[in-house]
């Protein structure tokens, strides 16, 4: 740091001008520390700036396609079944051709009627208990609940074993929430897109 001492009445030898008393003087032996030009300023500000740009316009490409698949996984969860439902509801539950039709739309209404109920729920349960338990959990009871309808001897077993899947998975919106949580707003719309 400059420390600086006015001289008061202070005349030089020689050149008889008068002194104003605002002669600055400093003390010898003081280190003396020179701020930083304009120049250097501009630069770190533009370089921050530039870093700043970089650290907004990044996507994490892989957490996103990972919860692409999620997602993808959730809605084939609810479609795959559905040209078997004829087949089983003949041969494996013994129906007649006429019902055939009639239930196999409330085996696939039981899924997404139970999936609009808990839908808003889970979601505000990921919010306070964190998402990731619910994007684990929710796949390993799809994955359950579709084995064993598949494997189930009885109508009403499968039929409660589909309602149970859609009312305790709802991971599309959860991975909705997730890619909200990761993406900024330069990238949002192409994120959301993408899942369509």
């Amino acid at each position: 740091s400059l420390i600086i001492e006015p001289s008061i009445g202070d005349d030089r030898a020689g050149d008889g001008s008068e002194s104003c008393g605002s002669d600055l003087e400093l003390y010898p032996g003081e280190s003396t520390r020179i701020p930083q030009s304009e120049k250097d300023t501009e630069d770190e500000e533009e370089k921050d700036k530039t870093s700043d740009d970089s650290e907004r316009q990044y996507t994490p490409w892989l957490q996103v396609c990972t919860l692409y698949l999620v997602a993808a996984a959730d809605g084939l969860s609810m479609t795959v079944l559905e040209p078997y439902y004829p087949l089983m509801l003949r041969t494996t539950f013994g129906f007649d051709e006429v019902y055939v039709g009639v239930l196999a739309g409330i085996t696939q209404s039981s899924y997404s009627f139970a999936s609009m109920i808990s839908a808003p729920m889970i979601g505000s349960l990921s919010d306070r208990l964190g998402r990731r338990k619910f994007l684990v959990s929710g796949g390993i009871i799809m994955a359950t609940t579709t084995l064993l309808f598949t494997l189930s001897p009885y109508f009403l077993l499968a039929l409660l074993l589909r309602f149970c899947c859609g009312l305790l998975v709802s991971n599309k919106s959860v991975a909705r929430a997730c890619l909200a949580d990761i993406s900024k707003p330069h990238n949002r719309a192409v994120i959301f897109g993408y899942l369509g």
